[in-house]
């Protein structure tokens, strides 16, 4: 059964892996394209809903893929990949620091640029919300570079600790993972600017990527107190 201080590790996760510069510079690019076609509120809703579904399902099958694959492993070597997860994570969110000081020197944690134009391209093409859908699903397909560790994570945590409330605690993190989506995506309804967003995205990304940073280490911390038995969260 999650607790309240679980169910608070997991919406912070969410909210936080989904409060970057890669996921807020993707809706802004589908926003574009769908102002592009005239500015009609109702198209903006159904899109950009569709979108944020298709994300949501994505984040979805991935979770519960990962946490599958992580629960079919015995004990003992399951605790060793945890910990190899852990070490990952901190040296991932020393890298997001690092960018908090000296963006985008050296080498960043980033979907391949590839794809990103790949998906611009592809959002110009976009006419109805079944594309749209599938525009959110491959989304969540190029953004696991960035936010799959946080997902890796926070399956690897639900399998040591909460074996029985495994869907309900991926599901509550799945939803959690697109809330700043679904929340620009109502600033945008509601009369904001996308260039007053991409001012701010542009302002904040190093703090975003600070917090990401702190995420990435605390949650490696937690994985390496549960596997190592000093801490049960369930």
């Amino acid at each position: 059964m999650l607790n309240v201080a679980t169910i608070g590790i997991f919406l912070a996760s969410g909210i936080v892996a989904s409060l970057n510069p890669v996921s807020i510079g993707l809706l802004i690019m589908v926003m574009s394209s769908i102002y592009g076609k005239g500015h009609d509120n109702s198209r903006l809703f159904r899109y950009g809903f569709s979108y944020t579904i298709g994300l949501l399902t994505t984040t979805l099958v991935f979770a519960v893929l990962g946490w599958g694959i992580v629960t079919l492993l015995p004990i003992t070597p399951r605790a060793y990949l945890a910990l190899g997860i852990a070490v990952i994570l901190v040296i991932v969110g020393l890298i997001e620091i690092k960018d908090y000081f000296w963006y985008g020197k050296k080498f960043s944690v980033h979907p391949p640029k590839k794809a990103l134009h790949y998906l611009h391209d592809l959002a110009l093409k976009m006419k109805n919300s079944p594309e749209h859908f599938m525009l959110g699903a491959f989304s969540g397909v190029v953004l696991l570079p960035y936010t799959g560790l946080v997902l890796l994570a926070i399956t690897v945590i639900i399998s040591l600790s909460y074996p029985f409330s495994a869907l309900s605690a991926l599901l509550l993190y799945s939803l959690a993972s697109v809330f700043t989506i679904v929340f620009l995506i109502f600033c945008i309804l509601s009369g904001v600017k996308l260039s007053i967003i991409t001012k701010w995205k542009e302002d904040s990304k190093a703090t975003m990527r600070l917090t990401s940073g702190l995420l990435f280490i605390y949650l490696g911390w937690t994985i390496t107190l549960i596997a190592g038995g000093i801490v049960r969260l369930g």
